[in-house]
């Protein structure tokens, strides 16, 4: 694992294209917007076999990519959340 220390930055303007909002508030709403469309929209019904394998497999994939990148973050000793990204002490380069 590449680990390289970061200089404190001086504060700079941020940009619009800057992630502003929390991951879990994004998730709520894309739920929301997910949940509407799912009463606007016609039902294409699936067995519950499939629907069953499928979030086996989402959240299968979610562990596997998300376990050892969460563990790179650990053992740097820098932060995970992307809202404060200035805060980060080290630049984690390699991982998934």
């Amino acid at each position: 694992m590449t680990i390289q220390t970061l200089a404190p930055q001086p504060a700079r303007r941020r940009s619009p294209l800057d992630n502003r909002v929390p991951p879990p508030i994004l998730a709520a709403l894309t739920g929301l917007v997910m949940a509407g469309a799912s009463a606007a929209l016609p039902a294409a019904p699936l067995p519950l076999a499939v629907r069953l394998s499928g979030f086996a497999a989402t959240f299968l994939l979610a562990g596997a990519f998300g376990r050892p990148a969460i563990k790179a973050f650990v053992a740097a000793k820098t932060t995970i959340n992307p809202v404060t990204i200035d805060q980060a002490s080290t630049l984690v380069t390699t991982g998934i």
